[in-house]
């Protein structure tokens, strides 16, 4: 049975906490909605909200929709930030998610809304808005920590929403990512909601997943990224890249023991940012391992791999992983993971050789602040 997805309360006490993952983001976005909404919200009808869901649709969608969305929340960003709610109104659906300058967090009808906004005369915010960003919630959730996708989820007036982000400059410093959410209309794309915080600055400030025609580097990327961030189906549906054993730190687990062996969750985790993976010149163990911990390696290889040390053939890489400061706009306590891949030979139903990498071995899995489930 799937766990109950986050509600709506869930969220609201997400974003009350200054030390969540989106309560920390949510004070300078708000700071910058005071100007241009006010500090209190104006007394409206609230309305229930959608009831969360656990499946997300995939993003299909023709170019030319694409950027039919991307000029109406453009709109609405502007609108929004310059106080000119009457470009605003006509992109906004039927029900609208506002998370109001107080904190507070509700949703209404468009017409109420739009009636209060466009009734204040109101000083534009100084900010500037750029690097506009699609996702649907699938893929927004493939890129940000476990959990996260699911709590913002609980914003969206209707399942199944599309996610635009963009950052917000200001002359000094920048007040971070904004989210908007979206859905197709008979009319165009409406927007369902105003400015929410965004926490895809993480991944706007980490390097793309790598693409190396090693195949090495791509599978140690992309388990590092999926392990680090708690995507537990993400590892499951990696098993074939993984040894029927592996080392994480200094213990030796089954592959199918390291979903239940991923790190503590916690705010820190959504701060992570992934610098790049690359091949390690290594012609010893000793040289990436210390002393201690690859003698254990190597005695224990014919237990783990079926195979003693010296007849294994390894290849090891290094994943640079930090956690993002927000105000500096850079990666700090960066440090490196550490990856065991070993060699394997596949034969498929013609007798035919495929050469295929596993992962075998995480070492110094867990950065800075952040700490392991026992």
């Amino acid at each position: 049975m799937m766990p109950a997805a986050p509600d709506f309360e869930a969220l609201k006490q997400h974003l009350a906490d200054p030390e969540s993952a989106l309560g920390a983001r949510a004070q300078p976005l708000c700071d910058a909605l005071e100007t241009c909404l006010g500090a209190r919200p104006p007394a409206l009808d609230t309305l229930a909200p959608c009831p969360p869901e656990h499946g997300y649709a995939p993003l299909r969608t023709h170019h030319r929709n694409r950027t039919a969305l991307l000029d109406a929340a453009m709109e609405v960003f502007d609108g929004v930030l310059a106080a000119e709610f009457d470009r605003v109104t006509p992109h906004l659906g039927e029900v609208v998610t506002v998370l109001w300058p107080d904190g507070s967090l509700a949703q209404h009808p468009r017409a109420e809304l739009c009636e209060a906004l466009e009734a204040e005369d109101r000083p534009a915010a100084p900010v500037v808005v750029r690097d506009l960003r699609v996702y649907s919630l699938g893929e927004l959730r493939s890129v940000l920590c476990q959990g996260l996708t699911a709590l913002l989820a609980a914003a969206s007036p209707l399942p199944g929403c599309i996610v635009v982000t963009a950052q917000l400059d200001r002359r000094r410093g920048t007040k971070g990512r904004a989210l908007l959410f979206a859905a197709p209309h008979d009319t165009g794309w409406k927007i369902l909601s105003l400015p929410l915080p965004s926490p895809d600055d993480v991944v706007t400030a980490s390097k793309k997943t790598s693409a190396s025609e090693d195949e090495a580097i791509r599978v140690a990327d992309r388990v590092v990224r999926h392990w680090m961030q708690g995507h537990g189906g993400q590892l499951e549906a990696m098993r074939n890249h993984l040894t029927h054993k592996l080392w994480l730190g200094t213990t030796v687990l089954p592959a199918e023991a390291l979903r239940t062996s991923l790190p503590t969750a916690g705010p820190e985790q959504s701060w992570l940012v992934f610098r790049g993976t690359k091949k390690l010149s290594a012609t010893n163990i000793t040289d990436v391992l210390d002393a201690d911990l690859a003698k254990l390696v190597e005695r224990e290889a014919k237990a783990s791999w079926d195979r003693p040390w010296p007849r294994l053939r390894t290849a090891w890489t290094s994943t640079e992983v930090g956690i993002w400061d927000p105000t500096r706009r850079e990666p700090t306590q960066l440090t490196s993971v550490r990856s065991l891949l070993l060699r394997a030979e596949d034969r498929d139903a013609r007798d035919e050789v495929s050469v295929r990498w596993r992962l075998a071995g995480l070492f110094d899995p867990s950065p800075p602040s952040m700490s392991r489930k026992s």
